[in-house]
């Protein structure tokens, strides 16, 4: 009774896309006129689930040529289209981690290659030329080294804790914290080393007994923060603003730098990628992503507002005690 008096095209199966149908219609059309038709087609089957199926039209003629009858015929497809699918998203994959790869040894190259040649020409100019050096300008080279030293083992470190994420040993480990006290001493250890900028620090509500991560945090704000001041004009001011409120503790990084293209917002959290109007500034592309596998670990959020030449503001959100944490192996 569903089929009476309706043309093919319109019954239940392949009423559910007008581009079905139509592809059916013309199909039927074209055999009609004695051309042998074949097509894959996405249709609905009795119980309403959308299979795949290899359908063709053959037609049949008389003795004259004219056609008299086509014969229908549909295989069941689905799994092999499935089968495709999974390939074609591993392929995907594939291409992603290979493009990965790539964009790792480029910045590795490039990042390595500053500090490394910056060690090579001041330690060649203390071996070959010692002695033509006031011991003012000896210790000027030996701080540049350092520096540079300083900035392999930087480089190294957040290439290792984002590894170690993905590879599932990044843990959430929460213990009793002073938090206000611990954002005011990263934020003097900041000042005492980037005396360019202000950097200030506020708190609000009580933030002095919660039960947190210190390592993941230490990791979220040292890079929020070295962020603000790596992409902030010199003498521009630097806030970290904390508020403590209902189990929640929020967190403002907010600077007056250079900001983020709005294009650019969309990847913000995606490996080795940076801004476009980042120029010479050095860095990697891991920090945000860092940052974000640390909040996401404390079950937290992460919001950021960019205007270019106007500034950031980075809000982060995060439980003030440990999160309840469902076994997914418990049954209810």
């Amino acid at each position: 009774e569903d089929f009476v008096g309706l043309l093919l095209w319109e019954t239940k199966v392949w009423n559910y896309s007008r581009e079905t149908q139509e592809s059916l219609r013309i199909g039927i059309a074209d055999a009609a006129l004695g051309q042998f038709v074949r097509y894959e087609v996405e249709v609905s089957d009795a119980f309403n689930r959308r299979v795949w199926i290899d359908f063709s039209l053959k037609p049949l003629t008389d003795e004259k040529g004219n056609v008299i009858l086509l014969i229908a015929e549909g295989r069941d497809i689905s799994d092999r289209k499935r089968a495709e699918t999974e390939i074609l998203k591993n392929l995907e994959k594939e291409r992603e981690l290979n493009q990965l790869k790539s964009s790792f040894i480029s910045m590795v190259s490039h990042e390595f290659r500053n500090p490394l040649t910056t060690i090579g020409v001041y330690a060649e100019m203390l071996q070959n030329y010692s002695n033509n050096f006031t011991e003012e300008n000896k210790n000027k080279f030996c701080d540049r080294i350092q520096n540079a030293i300083d900035r392999m083992v930087e480089l190294l470190d957040e290439i290792l804790l984002l590894s170690k994420n993905e590879a599932g040993k990044l843990q959430y480990q929460p213990a009793p914290l002073n938090l206000e006290e611990f954002c005011r001493e990263l934020v003097e250890n900041f000042q005492i080393t980037n005396s360019q900028h202000e950097i200030r620090f506020s708190s609000h509500g009580e933030c002095k007994s919660v039960e947190m991560d210190e390592v993941l945090l230490q990791h979220i704000f040292t890079n929020l923060l070295s962020n603000a001041v790596k992409y902030s004009p010199e003498g521009g001011n630097i806030w970290l603003d904390l508020n403590c409120d209902r189990g929640w503790g929020t967190f403002r990084v907010i600077d007056q730098g250079i900001g983020i293209p709005l294009p650019d917002q969309q990847h913000l959290f995606e490996s080795f990628r940076r801004g476009s109007n980042v120029d010479a500034i050095q860095g990697t592309g891991l920090g945000l992503a860092i940052v974000k596998n640390c909040v996401d670990l404390h079950q937290g959020k992460i919001q950021i507002e960019s205007e270019v030449n106007m500034g950031t503001i980075v809000t982060v959100t995060l439980p003030l005690t440990q999160p309840i944490r469902i076994d997914p192996e418990i049954k209810f």
